[in-house]
């Protein structure tokens, strides 16, 4: 680090040259150098670097040794990075300053009729812009405000939205005594006014945690600081913040307008559309990919300056070794920084707390309180209490847009009795905010035979440890010793095991209970197996920082630490060779972690979508499909039927005596059906969207077909003849076909 540090110096030298004082910077030669380095022999700074550029500009070693010319080429490069971030960043600078935004927490007081009260609002503040808010256990309130230039105040306008036992609401308005930008006002002042229920409610707003330091960070000037310090890559890194913050406004802001919309408040609009300036924002951060991917490109190509003879080594200073994490073995042992910079979103996802909850239940005719357990992550939460009738137990999982809720079981063994837990949070950001700001879940404990307790579920106690956990972040390699942390992370995971093994005996005594496939909670065992590695190289970190120091104990001298820090070329090539393949791997599965982040999300989309289209047919189903039908033609056997079919949603079945009817855009169909002797009854069904049903009936009879008409003649029979015996006698018998008077033929002549 202090070589690299030494190497931007002399490049410095190289660009610059000597020069006066700088503005600004009115302090002689021997405190510019006395800031400017540090230890003995002097080193450069790695906290001052404006005093080292000072330095560097009017030609001041300030005692510090020479460098290799080996590392020219390198430091050179290095701060031409940096000059050509700079540039970029005056050239952009109108949409950097525009830009800057910041999430803040408002602190209100106001005096009602029972007394004074406070209300905490969360969200999000730009020079021109704020948005806050904060939900409750019964409805939720937003602010909200744009910058207007004319005016000689700013105003805030906003609702207090009272959702159940019954739907109210208020508005809600406030004003500055000064104007300027937001930032401005919120430093330096408050919001005072009122909330206009049936009585007026007087109250003001200022900020509960100062944000001037943060933003003096994100200013022009203080980015050109932070690409001096932390390298050009930073800004990009600024921009990308940005850009999240942005968007995670954008989708507050319209999840609220439709719940306020929901609430009774026509066409809501809390802010101006912020997708211009992601659209900027996304342009930067392309231009400096852009820029980061040619410096890696010319970085690669860049050959060493061949050592001029007589140049001497630079002797590597015994402070490089000091401190916890910071010894290089062989060039390949990452620093306590680097590795926890790496698994910084494994170090906040597993992020895991042990506390108690406060439960309070009562029925019509008694209440009572009891103390739950609870292990609690950003994601997930897991609640339990057991006695000796049964046991109780709630989950969690966190689901982007919609507020924090609870599941579980309550299960009573004397009668083998089991009842469901539904409880309702806040829109907390995660389970762990909810906890430590005792937010309350509440809800009820469904019991068979419509009876109910009513539940509430909160921390028992205010929990410090949870706000003052520290951020694992790269700055915390410089409070925090590599054993110290070590042990933090084998508590974490004896903690995250210990939530795997309840969330399987709940899912087990389920599964007895006959609840198929119940899954309480998230499966850690990715994370849990993550952890583990990472306690592993920690390990190995550790490890080496002890054989390092014994080398050094062993030998006591400085050549020994340049024999043991001193890489042979073709030792580091083969390092760097397997550094790249393994940042290459870490890249292909952040990327499949990513993909799988947008399946999963447009899946989500997806479901939303079905249950909103759900919702919508449900809120527009009246009533069942309309059905008519009547005969068009008949001939004798055979009939014509046409009819049509309506439903304000949509039709999903339609049959005619249990065989399927097609129909068409407007819902008409046309058949025929055939008629037996008997007759016929035609029954025609529709079934809508929503599941409801109609039956429509209509009867048809067979119509009389004429008949041949026939002539009826006795039947001869020449029995009934009686006549005498007459040998003598000839019988004739004389046949006619037709007869002239008679249309019937003759049939029997």
């Amino acid at each position: 680090m202090h070589r690299g540090i030494f190497t931007l110096l002399v490049g410095l030298m190289l660009l610059l040259g000597g020069g006066g004082i700088a503005i600004g910077m009115p302090h002689d030669d021997e405190t510019v150098c006395s800031r400017a380095t540090s230890g003995a022999p002097p080193v450069w700074s790695s906290i001052n670097l404006l005093y080292v550029e000072e330095a560097v500009k009017r030609g001041l070693t300030c005692g510090v040794g020479n460098t290799t010319n080996a590392s020219l080429n390198e430091t050179t490069f290095n701060q031409k990075q940096i000059l050509m971030v700079n540039e970029f960043i005056d050239a952009n600078k109108d949409i950097f300053q525009s830009s800057q935004i910041v999430k803040i927490q408002l602190q209100g007081d106001f005096k009602g009729k029972k007394g004074s009260y406070k209300t905490t609002y969360h969200g999000f503040a730009t020079a021109n812009e704020i948005f806050v808010s904060s939900s409750w256990g019964r409805g939720f309130k937003v602010i909200y405000g744009s910058a207007d230039t004319k005016s000689t105040t700013q105003v805030l306008k906003g609702w207090d939205f009272v959702e159940k036992p019954k739907k109210d609401k208020a508005s809600v308005s406030f004003k500055s005594k000064t104007n300027g930008s937001f930032f401005e006002i919120l430093a330096d002042g408050h919001f005072s006014g009122f909330k206009n229920w049936s009585t007026r409610v007087p109250g003001k707003l200022q900020l509960a945690r100062p944000i001037n330091v943060f933003l003096q960070k994100r200013t022009v000037s203080g980015l050109r600081n932070i690409v001096s310090v932390q390298g050009a890559d930073s800004v990009r890194r600024e921009v990308t913040r940005r850009i999240k913050l942005f968007r995670e406004l954008e989708k507050t802001r319209k999840k609220y307008e439709l719940r306020a919309k929901e609430n009774g408040v026509f066409s809501p609009n809390f802010g101006k559309n912020n997708t211009k300036i992601i659209a900027q924002l996304l342009g930067l951060e392309e231009q400096l990919k852009g820029l980061s991917e040619q410096f890696k490109t010319q970085m690669a190509s860049l050959e060493p300056v061949p050592k001029k003879p007589g140049v001497a080594e630079v002797q590597i200073a015994k402070n490089v070794t000091e401190g916890a994490g910071s010894i290089l073995v062989n060039g390949t042992t990452p620093k306590l920084g680097d590795l926890i910079a790496r698994n910084s979103a494994l170090l906040k996802e597993t992020e895991i707390y042990s506390s108690l909850l406060s439960a309070s239940l009562s029925t019509s005719s008694k209440s009572w309180h009891e103390t739950w357990g609870v292990i609690v992550m950003h994601d997930q939460i897991l609640a339990f209490q057991s006695h000796q009738k049964g046991k109780k137990f709630v989950f969690g999982v966190q689901h982007p847009a919609t507020p924090l809720r609870l599941e579980g079981y309550e299960y009573y063994e004397p009668n083998n009795n089991m009842a469901k837990i539904s409880l309702s949070g806040d829109w907390t950001s995660s389970f762990i905010a909810a906890v430590a700001n005792r937010d309350t879940f509440s809800g009820h404990v469904n019991w068979s035979g419509k009876w109910r307790q009513e539940i509430e579920l909160k921390a028992a106690s205010s929990i410090p440890n949870i706000k003052s956990d520290p951020h694992y972040n790269q700055e915390i390699s410089e409070v925090i010793e590599p054993e110290i942390l070590l042990k933090l992370i084998n508590a974490r995971i004896k903690k995250l095991q210990r939530l795997k093994k309840h969330q399987r005996d709940f899912e087990a005594f389920l599964s007895k209970k006959g609840v198929l496939q119940a899954s309480v909670g998230k499966d850690i065992t990715t994370k849990v197996q993550e952890l583990q590695r990472f306690k592993k190289n920690l390990s190995d970190l550790i490890q080496n920082d002890v054989l390092m120091a014994a080398n050094e104990k062993a030998v006591g001298s400085d050549d020994t630490v340049n024999e043991i820090t001193t890489a042979k070329p073709k030792d580091e090539r083969k390092a760097k060779e397997a550094e790249a393949r393994r940042l290459a791997k870490l890249e292909e599965q952040r990327k499949a972690k990513e993909a799988e982040a947008r399946r999963l999300a447009k899946l989500e989309e997806q479901r939303k979508a079905k249950e909103a289209e759900a919702r919508r047919l449900a809120e527009a189903d009246k009533s069942p499909p309309k059905i008519f039908a009547e005969v068009v033609s008949q001939d004798g056997y055979e009939a014509l039927i046409r009819g049509v079919i309506t439903d304000d949603t949509g039709l999903q079945d339609m049959a005619m005596n249990g065989q399927l009817l097609e129909v068409d855009e407007q819902g008409v169909f046309e058949t025929s059906v055939y008629i037996p002797r008997g007759g016929e009854l035609v029954v025609i069904e529709a079934l809508d969207k929503m599941g409801k049903l109609s039956r429509f009936e209509l009867p048809l009879e067979r119509k009389q077909v004429a008949k041949l008409q026939l002539a009826s003649f006795e039947k001869l029979s020449p029995s009934n003849r009686r006549a005498k015996l007459n040998q003598n006698a000839v019988a004739v018998i004389i046949g006619v076909a037709e007869y002239q008077r008679t249309e019937v033929p003759a049939v029997y002549a």
